[in-house]
């Protein structure tokens, strides 16, 4: 798989695993709002605002800085990285939150590893926009303005 169509795929399996956090979050917010399922809100605004939030814009800054900087994609391996430690770190600090109403244990190390690896996953995204945004060398003249100010390209 090229490079393209690699992050391409990757900022679309961002996206559509954000949706699936909406989707499931919704669900389990509806149940516990009924009574059916007796856990906190907090849990449940953790997979709203890690899970949808944070896992969409992930997805639309893979498909949009190329486009704004015109530069190649950033690593497949590092987004898919990213994509892991992401899903990891919202699955334990949800099971964390959920564990601590009903199970006692160790939640505060849950918790915190789900924590690192939500942050780790964030500065690493934030690394892999910023060599997109910022490429060595600076940014690729889009074709036909090879030479020409900014001011005289075409379609600036």
């Amino acid at each position: 798989m090229d490079n393209i169509r690699g992050n391409s795929k990757m900022a679309l399996v961002f996206m559509a695993t954000s949706f699936a956090y909406l989707l499931f979050g919704t669900i389990v917010l509806s149940l516990s709002l009924a009574g059916v399922l007796p856990i906190s809100h907090d849990s449940v605004f953790i997979l709203i605002l890690y899970g949808f939030v944070v896992m969409i814009i992930f997805g639309l800054s893979y498909m949009f800085a190329p486009g704004f900087s015109h530069t190649k994609f950033a690593d497949y391996r590092v987004s898919a990285a990213e994509y892991l430690m992401l899903n990891a770190g919202v699955i334990l600090l949800f099971y964390s939150f959920i564990a601590a109403s009903t199970i006692p244990g160790p939640q505060k190390i849950t918790a915190l590893a789900a924590l690192v690896l939500i942050a780790a996953s964030v500065l690493l995204h934030a690394a892999s926009i910023w060599r997109i945004l910022l490429p060595k060398g600076g940014p690729v003249q889009p074709p036909g303005s090879a030479g020409k100010p900014a001011s005289q390209s075409k379609g600036f």
